[in-house]
């Protein structure tokens, strides 16, 4: 039986970055006698075609290839410790015409002489004023060169309704008035849960359901609602009792915006001795935002004894929180869950909405009404 060996670019205390540091030629010889022993490289996509590109341009800089573990060996060692980092971390790194890298955070790229260049849409703005453009992964520079995005994610589609982005919160604009903000449960040991949320603007109002997962990010998120879209939150409503719902229902306590959730949510956040949102209903509730009406409502258990759902007619979009999975996902965390009612429920949100033709879910990717069917099977 043959071994199967992984290596990776770590710090003792494991913090993972190239920058940090320059291997010394120990190092690379290493790895270079570590790769010349192996019958088989098994690479990652982005890792494969970023070995790729520098293959090609390996050979136009005509480097030496005079012993083994030499300059060549080393430039190539580098990168593959730079892009196995880069997947690590869910960084996009732009490799340049002149073989150097970038590395794109949020709408900001970090150029290799420590210049920002913004990105706005398919259009980056440089240091020195002059424009480039993003086609897919390539990126058409001003002098006509190409350079080329590698990473979890393309520049064009991460900005296309990205509204706002940092690292704790992101916020992506679903339709006219719908925004579905995303913020992180962090579980230790590098395990992080992506929460999301959905925001209903109209007239320069706004509802925020479930709160960013704590009190900062919160804070982040109403900021960006009053004063980048110059909204007053009328209401925060959280789906459930969770922390990932209501983690920063303090924040909008403390900034005295209008709390509501399900009386039940109340009562068993009350026995847990939790914070509680000031203001309970009954099975159906509805807010007006702007002039434009939004149901509530609790059609039975399924993730919680007390998960509603949130519906939008104007546009009708849904927000089914932790009730609706995503497709292909599995059924999660089941310890206070009423798996029995679980379908029930959702059948009674299909028979109520069956006009629905976008849900936000809590926790990864947006659907349509396929997501109703798919948690019914799930569950069933």
């Amino acid at each position: 039986m043959k071994k199967v060996i992984a290596a990776i670019n770590m710090t003792l205390d494991g913090f993972c970055d190239h920058t940090s540091g320059i291997p010394d030629d120990e190092i690379h010889q290493y790895y270079a006698d570590l790769l010349r022993s192996a019958d088989t490289a098994l690479y990652g996509r982005i890792t494969y075609q970023l070995m790729e590109f520098w293959r090609t341009v390996l050979e136009k800089c005509k480097i030496s290839k005079s012993r083994p573990g030499g300059r060549n060996m080393k430039i190539l060692l580098m990168i593959c410790c730079i892009v196995f980092v880069t997947d690590v971390i869910g960084q996009t790194v732009v490799v340049n015409p002149d073989g150097t890298h970038s590395t794109v955070h949020g709408n900001v790229i970090v150029n290799p002489d420590g210049t920002h260049s913004t990105v706005h849409g398919n259009v980056i703005v440089n240091p020195n004023g002059t424009h480039s453009t993003v086609h897919g992964n390539i990126i058409v520079n001003p002098d006509g060169t190409h350079s080329i995005a590698h990473g979890n994610v393309n520049i064009d589609r991460t900005t296309e309704n990205r509204a706002y982005r940092s690292a704790s919160l992101m916020i992506n604009q679903v339709s006219e008035h719908v925004y579905q903000h995303i913020s992180f449960l962090d579980f230790g040991n590098f395990e992080k849960i992506s929460c999301n949320g959905m925001i209903i603007v109209n007239n320069n109002e706004a509802v925020v359901f479930d709160t960013p997962t704590d009190n900062e990010t919160s804070r982040e998120l109403i900021d960006w609602l009053t004063q980048s879209l110059k909204c007053k939150i009328i209401a925060v409503v959280p789906t459930h009792y969770h922390i990932d719902n209501l983690g920063g229902l303090e924040e909008f306590h403390r900034q005295d915006i209008i709390s509501y959730a399900y009386n039940r949510t109340i009562q068993v956040l009350k026995e847990n001795g939790s914070t509680m949102p000031k203001h309970g209903f009954d099975e159906h509730f509805e807010l007006k935002v702007g002039n434009e009406e939004v149901y509530v409502d609790f059609l039975g258990e399924g993730h919680s004894c007390d998960n509603i759902i949130a519906y939008f007619p104007l546009e009708d979009i849904m927000f089914g929180g932790c009730l609706i999975k995503e497709a292909g996902a599995g059924k999660g965390n089941l310890a206070e869950a009423n798996v029995e009612e679980w379908p029930n429920t959702v059948r009674k949100v299909k028979m109520k909405y069956p006009e629905v033709k976008k849900i936000i879910v809590g926790h990864g990717k947006s659907g349509g009404i396929e997501l109703l069917d798919y948690t019914i099977k799930l569950f069933e």
